[in-house]
């Protein structure tokens, strides 16, 4: 299990170009430091693409700037997507250990979230939470979404953890991308509304130990682009 100081330092910073795109992880930020340059651009890249065309009023503000700032952005591991030099994707990971509250704790419980892990054969200290997996409208279809989910899973992988629990939109069929990639819909649960997305969001888990062969592949791939061999190694099919 990598903790936050030992990612500073096993990972060495820097973008790396792949099938045209300059791909980046960037660390949970330091509680010494201000808030990055890079965190501002990431909220006003998200929303400015959540806001679709006015389809969602909330992520712009009254200056007429698009924004999507949220608490977690600052704690979390952010798997970036640049083309000439602008941010056209990003995903995020959340060790729920590091976290006093995540989305899922703060809506189930910490009781309830502890029981859900526990009937994955997990728990809080081998779990995260990805959310944010957003790519701009115009470099969608290019396998780019794949490739920030599968950054994703390399990414809990290097740290350690041994599921992810995730919420997607069910009104665009997000649900459905998301088992596309090996996620599952947690049991016993419906949809929850999320106003501010003008959607309802389903509760999901992606189970490290059991990985099909693509999503090895393509995740064994991203642990190379981002430099993350060491010190957790590549995944391995676990179905």
């Amino acid at each position: 299990m990598i903790s936050i100081d030992d990612a500073e330092t096993h990972f060495k910073r820097g973008g790396f170009t792949f099938d045209g795109y300059e791909w980046r992880l960037e660390l949970p930020c330091s509680s010494r430091d201000s808030q990055p340059d890079w965190l501002e651009e990431l909220s006003a890249m998200r929303g400015r693409i959540i806001y679709d065309q006015g389809h969602r009023p909330a992520f712009r503000q009254t200056d007429g700037r698009f924004a999507d700032p949220d608490p977690v952005d600052a704690l979390s591991f952010h798997v970036t997507a640049r083309a000439s030099g602008n941010l056209v994707g990003c995903a995020r990971l959340l060790k729920c250990a590091d976290a006093h509250t995540n989305w899922t704790e703060s809506l189930l419980g910490a009781r309830r979230l502890e029981h859900i892990l526990n009937t994955l054969n997990s728990a809080t200290g081998m779990a995260g939470e990805s959310g944010r997996w957003i790519v701009a409208p115009e470099h969608r279809g290019r396998r780019v979404g794949r490739y920030l989910m599968a950054g994703v899973y390399a990414t809990a992988h290097w740290l350690g953890l041994r599921t992810i629990l995730g919420w997607s939109g069910t009104h665009e069929r997000q649900d459905r991308a998301f088992m596309s990639m090996g996620w599952q819909p947690v049991d016993g649960f419906g949809t929850f509304p999320a106003p501010q997305f003008d959607d309802e969001v389903r509760l999901m888990y992606f189970d490290l130990t059991r990985v099909k062969r693509v999503q090895v592949e393509l995740s064994n791939q991203m642990s190379q682009v981002l430099e993350l061999s060491q010190p957790a190694g590549c995944l391995a099919a676990g179905v």
